[in-house]
């Protein structure tokens, strides 16, 4: 989930210095690359939640 955070951060600021740059086209990839990945760590984060509640660590469920 972190990683997928991290790459979330990343490229957001790619995302900006492609729009600073004057390359929306780049910047929209970037953009949609981003929203992909926030979908991804919502789903890992909910995973984790509920193995929380049900008393399991996320590594049993592999």
């Amino acid at each position: 989930m972190r990683v997928m955070e991290e790459r979330v951060t990343l490229v957001d600021r790619m995302t900006r210095d492609a729009r600073e740059t004057g390359r929306p086209a780049v910047a929209k990839l970037y953009e949609t690359r981003g929203q992909e990945y926030r979908r991804y760590a919502a789903t890992l984060r909910d995973a984790a939640i509920l193995s929380l509640r049900h008393g399991r660590s996320p590594e049993e469920d592999l």
